[in-house]
């Protein structure tokens, strides 16, 4: 799930202008964090496996996730189309729709993370913010 921050960032006093409107931003950036975290941490775990005794090699395998290559990877399984390097990985079996979607959410909050930390003219309302963390939570479901 989100961190409840990403929710109390919403909350924040409207007649603060500038407080608002970097508040939304911070919103945006840690619903892709969120996200991004989920998914290393999962696949971290799959390949390494759980228990305290793994913790520290997990933290390894974490660590070597790029950004970069999270989205190359998301872009291919989101368009159902994966780089020839993972289908051989796929090995035949199909890209589920929830794997789809995940993927595609995963771009789209990469997208929305740059525009937000990098482009200082660009705004969000509340509600844009609000939609961003229940698309995040509707993915860290499933």
């Amino acid at each position: 799930m989100l961190p409840t921050c990403s929710k109390d960032l919403l909350a924040l006093d409207p007649r603060k202008p500038r407080q608002a409107k970097a508040s939304l931003k911070r919103v945006i950036s840690t619903a892709y964090y969120a996200l991004f975290s989920l998914l290393v941490d999962e696949v971290a775990g799959a390949v390494v496996g759980g228990g305290s005794g793994r913790k520290r090699l997990r933290g390894y395998v974490i660590r070597t996730f790029s950004h970069r290559s999270m989205a190359d990877v998301c872009r291919g399984f989101a368009r159902r189309n994966p780089s020839r390097k993972n289908l051989e990985v796929l090995a035949g079996r199909e890209i589920s729709d929830d794997l789809a979607s995940i993927a595609d959410t995963f771009c789209n909050l990469q997208n929305g993370r740059s525009e937000a930390d990098y482009n200082f003219v660009r705004s969000y309302t509340k509600e844009q913010a609000q939609i961003i963390i229940d698309y995040t939570e509707i993915v860290h479901q499933k």
